[in-house]
C-alpha cells in the first residue's frame, strides 16, 4: 500500500526539500510497518487501508505531542530518530493520561449539582476515556461520548487526550462561573425558558452569563439573575442609539465587571468568558431594533408557580 499521497500535505507544510520529504516519508513508512507488526502481530500488507491510516495518524499525533511538550519545531522533530521520538511521545502520553485523570476527578467531585442529563452524563463519561484510551495504536482518538456543549467549542483539529484536557479545562471555567450563583436561582432561570431543562441539551452557563450581562448593563447585582420586563425596556432605551461596535464594547466591559464581582480574576477565565459572548452583540442589536429583548434576557416565572428547590 502507498500512503505517501495521504501525508504529502503534512510534509509540504514544513517546506522540506524534495530529498528531505522523501526521507521523512520513507521513515514514516518504516514506522508504520514497525507499528503494524506490533498491532496483533500483523505485517503491513495484512492491514486494511483504514486501519493503516489510523495507525499512521496515531504515530503523527504522538510525534506532535513531543513537539508541543518539548517545544521543538516539527521541522526539527523530523530530523531526529523517529522511533526514539515515538517512544518519548508515548511516555508523554502516559504521564498526561495520569495528570488529566486527576484533573477530571477534581472536576467531578466539585461540579455543580444541576440536574441536566447531558451535562451530568458527559462529565461522567469523561471518566471512561482514561480506561479506554489506547496510547500505542489510537492515540489520536477520543473513546468516550461527549454530547454537552461548551460555551466556546474546541476545534475539530484537536485530537486525543489533548481534546479531553482542553475540554476539562473549559468545563472547569464554566463550573467555576456557575458556582458563584445560588443554585435555586439558576434552576428558576432554566425553568423560565426551558421547562424540561433536565432533559434538554443546552449550555448551562449561557442563560446565566447573558442575564448577568443584562443586569450589569443596568448597574444591578449580576448574581440575582432575574431580569424583569421593565428592566428589559430600560436596556432597549439605553442601547437604541448605540452602534453594534458600541454594544460589543459595553458587553465586553460588562463581562470584566462580572468577573470582578464574582472574584474570577484568572486571565484565562476572563478571556474565555469574553470569547463566549462574541456573538451576543449582534443578537442584542437586532433585538433592540425590534424593541423586544424578551428572547435575549429571561424573566423568572411568577412566584406562585411551582419551582423545584435544591438544598
Amino acid at each position: 500500500m502507498n500512503y505517501h499521497e495521504n501525508q504529502n500535505g503534512l510534509i509540504r507544510e514544513h517546506q522540506f526539500s524534495e530529498a528531505e520529504q522523501q526521507r521523512i516519508l520513507t521513515e514514516l513508512w518504516n514506522l508504520l510497518k514497525w507499528q503494524s507488526e506490533k498491532y496483533n502481530g500483523l505485517d503491513s500488507t495484512s492491514l486494511t487501508i483504514e486501519k493503516a491510516q489510523e495507525l499512521l495518524e496515531s504515530l503523527l499525533y504522538t510525534i506532535s505531542m513531543v513537539a508541543a511538550v518539548d517545544n521543538v519545531a516539527m521541522d526539527e522533530i523530523f530530523q531526529k530518530d523517529l522511533p526514539s521520538v515515538i517512544r518519548r511521545g508515548q511516555e508523554i502520553l502516559i504521564e498526561k493520561r495520569k495528570s488529566v485523570k486527576v484533573e477530571w476527578e477534581l472536576m467531578w467531585r466539585d461540579m455543580p449539582r444541576i440536574q441536566n442529563a447531558y451535562f451530568f452524563e458527559t462529565l461522567k463519561n469523561l471518566g471512561l476515556f482514561f480506561k479506554r484510551y489506547e496510547i500505542y495504536y489510537e492515540a489520536h482518538q477520543i473513546p468516550c461520548s461527549i454530547d454537552y456543549w461548551l460555551l466556546c467549542p474546541i476545534s475539530d483539529q484537536v485530537k486525543g487526550i489533548s481534546f479531553i484536557e482542553e475540554y476539562i479545562h473549559r468545563i472547569q471555567i464554566e463550573n467555576d462561573f456557575l458556582k458563584q450563583f445560588d443554585i435555586n436561582l439558576l434552576v428558576n432561570l432554566y425553568k423560565s425558558s426551558i421547562p424540561d431543562y433536565e432533559e434538554t441539551l443546552f449550555n448551562l452557563c449561557d442563560p446565566a452569563l447573558t442575564n448577568a450581562i443584562g443586569l450589569t448593563l443596568l448597574g444591578q447585582d449580576a448574581r440575582t439573575l432575574d431580569i424583569t420586563c421593565e428592566q428589559r425596556k430600560k436596556i432597549v432605551s439605553s442601547l437604541t442609539e448605540k452602534s453594534i461596535e458600541e454594544i460589543d464594547l459595553l458587553i465586553k466591559n460588562a463581562v470584566s465587571c462580572i468577573c470582578a464581582e464574582l472574584n474570577m480574576i484568572d486571565e484565562c477565565e476572563k478571556t474565555y468568558l469574553r470569547n463566549a459572548v462574541s456573538g451576543l452583540s449582534a443578537r442584542i442589536e437586532t433585538a433592540v431594533r425590534h424593541g423586544d429583548l424578551s428572547h435575549v434576557f429571561i424573566s423568572f416565572l411568577p412566584k406562585d408557580m411551582e419551582i423545584q428547590r435544591y438544598e
